[in-house]
């Protein structure tokens, strides 16, 4: 880990200053934008399809970098971060995507546990730490279903617990009730909210009307690849 890549200067959780990001120098999906989000804060992001959502997502996880401009998430400089750094500075992300993304031949506790795995933690502290994240988004009682098993709102459950694992300082979900209906989405935002208050950075991506204005929290707006409003206490309002 280099100093250009960790910069501890910052006291934002998320920082983005300036930030364009253009495809074959044809096609700009941001342009100029810049906004940043502190330490236990929760936020939506929406807009339109074709607003640029997609495109900050890829961007804070270095899935993409910036054509111009600076990010910085979680004391670490994105753009200019290191391909063998990467792996690290995605520990400290959780992910949630809106297809669950779980491994259909493996169990809920073992589809949990194998980001522990992967990341060679010992056998005695997965036995301890899944059932823990698993209590936590309420499902002690499905150790030992299967995907297929579950519900919807069940999956989405399981693939947060498998997002918080690491315990991540950021949980960045991705249009996270995009397949659910509506009593399953006021589940999955109420737990949202609950990793919040314990002191989770949530990043809500999402272009659910009626989600953002029942959170009643800070609401980013973007249009056409600019920030077009940043309200503490917003409302959707395209």
């Amino acid at each position: 880990m280099t100093s250009e890549t960790k910069n501890k200067a910052t006291n934002e959780m998320i920082q983005l200053k300036g930030v364009t990001k253009s495809y074959d120098g044809k096609i700009t999906a941001l342009q100029g934008v810049s906004f940043s989000i502190k330490p236990g804060e929760l936020v939506s992001i929406v807009g339109r399809s074709g607003a640029g959502k997609s495109t900050v997502v890829r961007l804070l996880l270095a899935e993409e970098r910036a054509s111009k401009g600076t990010i910085n998430v979680g004391g670490w400089d994105i753009t200019a971060i290191s391909h063998r750094d990467v792996p690290q500075f995605r520990r400290q992300i959780g992910v949630v995507f809106q297809d669950f993304k779980l491994l259909p031949r493996k169990t809920v506790f073992e589809n949990v546990a194998f980001a522990l795995e992967v990341s060679g933690e010992p056998t005695k502290i997965i036995r301890e730490v899944v059932p823990q994240v698993l209590n936590l988004v309420g499902l002690s009682n499905r150790l030992h279903q299967y995907p297929e098993q579950l519900s919807g709102g069940e999956q989405q459950r399981a693939s947060i617990a498998r997002a918080l694992i690491h315990r991540p300082k950021l949980l960045l979900a991705d249009e996270p009730t995009g397949n659910l209906d509506s009593i399953n989405t006021a589940e999955i935002i109420d737990l949202l909210k609950k990793i919040n208050d314990l002191g989770t950075t949530v990043v809500l991506v999402t272009h659910n009307r009626d989600v953002v204005n029942t959170l009643r929290r800070r609401v980013i707006t973007l249009d056409k690849g600019a920030v077009i409003s940043d309200q503490a206490v917003g409302r959707y309002v395209l």
